[in-house]
């Protein structure tokens, strides 16, 4: 039940995270940095249509990848479960960025000098093709069929628990250096594609700029919460399966084979549900950097819109947010350290509601019986 429960508050908190965070972002930064009202008017309807529509890409690219799972795996005997999760992370990223550039010739295609449009398509881009590439990168250390998911098993099986989890922490921590490194060579495109110009209609633009990165990350919004939420379907499939013993019940399979007409096999049915199971894990691994990343990368333009508002547009007090003024670095190390108070508060409250959770289980429960 726990399991469950932390499966299904976890895709909805990075989904809350995510769409709140660079949604009030963005809004928030036009409003304070955008000089023309009427530009303003423009940037705000254009936002709003275009995550409407992307919401309708994914849609158009889940039915799309029906098809063609289909056709690739309707009659197959056995399958590669990762195969169409990345089928469709990748229609919904080459499919969202043509409707960023047709929506935006048609909304904004008057707006500036001309080219703006082209110039925020390719900015929103860098952020939707982040949301396909960092998967693709994540699986090079978590599929189940990697070198590196490998080399856990062989440390596992010859130092035990102490060697699984170095192996897994070598992993994990080389992905995090390549996924930082592929978001900052994005983030320096969009930086690149924003000193073109943009200066002209608001303040700081290369702010503005991986703000719509991080807008671009929402364009594979819906799919990836969606290959998020797939692996806790899986894992609790593969436990349901475990938990049943449904192979040891007496006359089980004559029973299956009178009522529903089919012969069992339940060694085969076992070997599918790990390895989708295994698909499963994968991919949450794989959700949960574009997620976060999407966060971090359009907290920037919160942060500094909440800078714009406290200097009166970077006119009054700028030299005051500097490390060598001290009220400024002490409160950089005061937010620090309240981010370990926190993490320790929600780890009290998860590791008091398990343990009084195993006490009611060993004191209601008798599995033995």
């Amino acid at each position: 039940t726990g399991d469950n429960a932390g499966d299904s508050v976890g895709p909805t908190a990075d989904g809350f995270e995510t769409y709140g965070v660079t949604g009030v972002a963005l809004i928030t930064f036009i409003l304070l940095a955008v000089k023309d009202p009427a530009v303003q008017v423009q940037l705000l309807v254009w936002i709003f249509v275009m995550r409407i529509l992307m919401i309708a890409t994914s849609i158009g690219s889940y039915y799309l990848n029906d098809l063609i799972a289909r056709a690739m795996y309707q009659e197959a005997h056995q399958m590669n479960y990762e195969v169409p999760l990345t089928i469709l992370v990748w229609l919904t990223s080459a499919l969202s960025i043509v409707v960023t550039y047709a929506i935006s010739f048609y909304l904004i295609g008057g707006l500036g000098d001309g080219t703006l449009w082209w110039k925020l398509s390719s900015i929103i881009s860098c952020g939707t093709l982040a949301g396909a590439l960092i998967p693709e990168v994540v699986k090079v250390f978590t599929s189940t069929k990697s070198a590196h998911v490998q080399e856990v098993v062989t440390a596992s099986r010859q130092g035990g628990a102490s060697l699984n989890i170095l192996a897994g922490l070598t992993a994990g921590n080389f992905s995090a250096y390549w996924l930082g490194l592929i978001i900052v060579g994005l983030m320096a495109v969009a930086f690149g594609i924003s000193a073109t110009g943009l200066e002209s209609l608001m303040l700081a633009p290369a702010v503005f700029a991986f703000g719509l990165v991080a807008f671009g990350f929402l364009g594979m919004g819906p799919v990836t919460i969606a290959v998020d939420s797939y692996g806790p379907v899986t894992d609790n499939a593969q436990s349901v399966y475990e938990l049943s013993q449904i192979e040891t019940l007496p006359g089980i399979a004559a029973e299956l084979r009178r009522d529903y007409g089919f012969t069992a096999d339940f060694g085969r049915a076992k070997r599918l549900l790990e390895e989708n199971d295994g698909a499963g894990n994968t991919f949450k691994a794989t959700a949960k950097p574009v997620l976060i990343g999407t966060a971090v990368v359009g907290s920037t333009t919160l942060i500094f819109s909440i800078i714009a508002v406290l200097t009166r547009g970077l006119t009054e007090g700028v030299h005051l947010l500097s490390i060598v003024h001290p009220p400024f670095l002490l409160g950089l190390v005061t937010g620090g350290a309240i981010i370990y108070w926190f993490t320790g508060a929600s780890t009290q409250a998860v590791s008091t509601g398990a343990y009084r959770a195993v006490e009611f289980i060993k004191g209601n429960i008798r599995l033995d019986s």
